[in-house]
């Protein structure tokens, strides 16, 4: 599903930056922050715009035909890919169904997001299982599209456990750090670009309290990212497994149209779908009013895989807004059901202000 959301573009960059794009500091790095295992190199990375943050520590692997794997550990020990392919050469955000599989283990189905210079993020979930899993493996082999990858596994117990002792030592160290760059995107969204979040939109904290209130569980946020900045426009992001959440705000008008906000949202995720798109787009209620929500389902189709992206759209006495989930086909139910709920609880709050 091609789309520029929040996680696979925003918070997978920040954790699988290249090492070679860090930023030296003033300071010389301490050495149990630097890596050089098995022919994995790389090291601890700050928040970017602040050195004395940490961010996540990453590895790269070079492999003899120039593609490259990217492992990535933030603070909890989470553990992210990306993948540099001289062969991909996709507009950034562009969403790609994808598939994991190390031996013969049975593949796994994910996202692949592709990002500038080739690039290509895949939001895991920090799944501890998928760590253990590299860790005893001998070849990763992954299908992004019509592209397939491998990478042998030769020393990556030894490269992950440095990876682990890094994020350890980068929690205890309070120097400055290298400042891993976020890939910049090298193409403009079809559907054109979209305004900034309105500044008085909703707040994280807000947010969480919302998606609490909403039910939703086990939610990972970035540690830092600047969503304004890429291509939905989005003011937050999160993940709850493989599903990538987003909430993207406008500032209402004074002639309000819930419906249109929703027909321009729809036509940027939309005009990323690369094979079938079909949509499916709810009532709007109440059809006039202060308070509005629509729900719509969004599938995309490319060479017989299937994502798919719940949404709920809102109107309430100050803002527009969109929520998704975004997945894979296999996980088409989780997205559903967190979106449904949070369409539920805007619905007794519109109840309760009406």
């Amino acid at each position: 599903m091609p789309i520029r959301p929040g996680l696979p573009l925003l918070v997978m960059a920040a954790l699988a930056s290249s090492p070679a794009a860090g930023q030296v500091p003033a300071e010389p790095t301490p050495d149990a922050l630097t890596i050089s295992e098995s022919g994995w190199i790389g090291g601890a990375y700050a928040i970017p715009g602040q050195p004395r943050r940490f961010s996540h520590c990453g590895i790269t692997l070079a492999a003899p035909d120039g593609d490259s794997l990217i492992f990535a550990m933030d603070a909890d020990a989470a553990l992210s890919l990306a993948v540099l392919a001289a062969d991909l050469s996709l507009a950034a955000g562009t969403t790609l169904p994808a598939e994991l599989q190390v031996d013969a283990l049975a593949p796994v189905a994910l996202p692949a997001v592709a990002a500038a210079g080739g690039l290509v993020l895949l939001p895991t979930g920090g799944d501890p299982r998928l760590t253990e899993t590299l860790r005893a493996g001998r070849v990763l082999k992954l299908a992004i599209g019509d592209l397939v990858v491998s990478f042998a596994l030769d020393g990556t117990f030894r490269a992950l456990a440095a990876l682990d002792a890094c994020v350890s030592a980068a929690k205890a160290y309070d120097g400055p750090l290298p400042q891993a760059s976020l890939p910049t995107a090298d193409a403009a969204p079809r559907a054109g670009p979209v305004a900034p979040p309105p500044a008085d939109g909703m707040s994280r904290l807000a947010l969480e309290r919302l998606l609490s209130a909403a039910g939703i569980e086990d939610i990972r946020f970035p540690a830092a990212a600047d969503v304004q900045a890429e291509g939905l426009g989005l003011s937050h992001v999160w993940q709850v497994g493989p599903v990538v959440g987003g909430l993207r705000q406008e500032t209402r008008s004074v002639d309000p149209d819930l419906d249109a906000f929703a027909a321009r949202f729809i036509d940027h995720l939309r005009s990323r779908c690369r094979g079938d798109s079909v949509v499916e787009i709810g009532e709007t209620d109440p059809a006039s009013g202060s308070y509005a929500v629509k729900p719509a389902h969004l599938q995309c189709t490319f060479e017989g895989v299937t994502s798919f992206v719940a949404l709920v759209f809102a109107l309430d006495g100050d803002h527009y807004s969109a929520f998704f989930h975004e997945g894979p086909r296999g996980s088409s139910d989780i997205a559903r059901d967190m979106t449904d709920r949070i369409e539920s609880l805007i619905r007794e709050l519109i109840a309760t202000a009406g």
